[in-house]
């Protein structure tokens, strides 16, 4: 049985100014870097035994979703699906979900569901500029605010279209993956995102 939603970041990046990691920060680091590895290598294998099914299902999602403001990629044996962040939340800092989102979180929903054999990683992603001092209570830097923005995004999900939380892998890259590494509006437009990534389950069963 897979475990609870294992709530992780997938981060580069340094402590800031007087943060002192210590023994325990040094051990949590290494339990992270840990979990990441595992990750990737789960998802290395199954991308090495359902290319067929993931072509597939990417045909379908990419009839579908771009009509309602979603981004659908192949990136080897996962389909990944983008939201930019200023389509389903009402701010920067989701701090809540815009009235007319309901269509595309809807179809990633319905896209959810009838996919029921993938594991679903949710990745959130920043801009680079800095944060708005008035929100630095609530976010002290860009990883804690991506990675939120992939939790909210995923607790709705769950809570609101009953989306099994057992698929879901949820982590925050900062500002450290953009797509635009301009300073003009559109590059922060394009940077502030998550992207859901498809994986097929990988069987765990013993065939003897």
């Amino acid at each position: 049985m897979a475990p609870p939603l294992p709530w992780l970041f997938l981060a580069l990046g340094c402590a800031g100014p007087g943060s002192g990691p210590g023994i325990e920060s040094q051990l949590e680091s290494e339990v992270i870097a840990l979990n990441q590895r595992m990750q990737l290598l789960q998802e290395e294998l199954a991308s090495c035994v359902s290319g067929a099914g993931s072509k597939t299902l990417y045909a379908n999602l990419y009839q579908v979703l771009p009509t309602s403001g979603l981004q659908v990629d192949q990136r080897g044996g996962a389909v990944v699906i983008t939201v930019g962040a200023s389509s389903v939340f009402v701010d920067d800092y989701a701090s809540d979900f815009r009235d007319d989102a309901d269509m595309a979180l809807d179809m990633l929903a319905t896209a959810l569901l009838l996919n029921p054999d993938y594991d679903v990683t949710v990745v959130g992603h920043t801009w680079n500029q800095p944060i708005d001092p008035a929100q630095r209570s609530r976010y002290r830097n860009h990883l804690l605010l991506s990675f939120w923005l992939a939790e909210a995004l995923s607790d709705h999900l769950i809570d609101n279209y009953g989306v099994e939380r057992s698929r879901f892998t949820v982590a925050g890259r900062g500002r450290w993956d953009p797509v635009d590494e301009g300073g003009e509006p559109s590059a922060h437009e394009a940077n502030h995102r998550i992207e859901i990534k498809l994986v097929p389950m990988v069987s765990t069963s013993d065939p003897g």
